[in-house]
């Protein structure tokens, strides 16, 4: 499999895996009504429809699992130009968490 590939799997199942989260914590949060909007096109036409997916198989299962506790849930695409505020957000929490120091106590 060449890297691209590999690059591409790996990244669409990080945002399912973000996908997942969210509907957890809305969930815990009792929300009932949820419109996800994702920049993802790819994930968001998979969600959209009943299609699998061989890596995901087990990702979508959940998410639509997770999806059937809502009175409704909606998925929407939303291209990453036109979500500049949230992508710039996402950018700055990746840079903060690449950059920290992390201390443990030992004994």
């Amino acid at each position: 499999m060449c890297n691209c590939n590999l690059l591409l799997i790996c990244t669409l199942v990080a945002e399912a895996l973000a996908v997942k989260a969210a509907l957890t914590a809305a969930l815990s949060s009792h929300v009932r009504r949820l419109h996800v909007y994702y920049d993802c096109k790819v994930l968001i036409m998979l969600l959209k429809s009943q299609d699998q997916n061989v890596v995901l198989k087990g990702l979508l299962h959940d998410i639509r699992i997770l999806a059937q506790s809502f009175e409704s849930i909606l998925y929407f695409f939303i291209p990453r130009l036109a979500n500049n505020v949230a992508d710039s957000l996402a950018k700055s929490a990746l840079n903060v968490l690449r950059f920290s120091v992390f201390v443990t106590a030992t004994e």
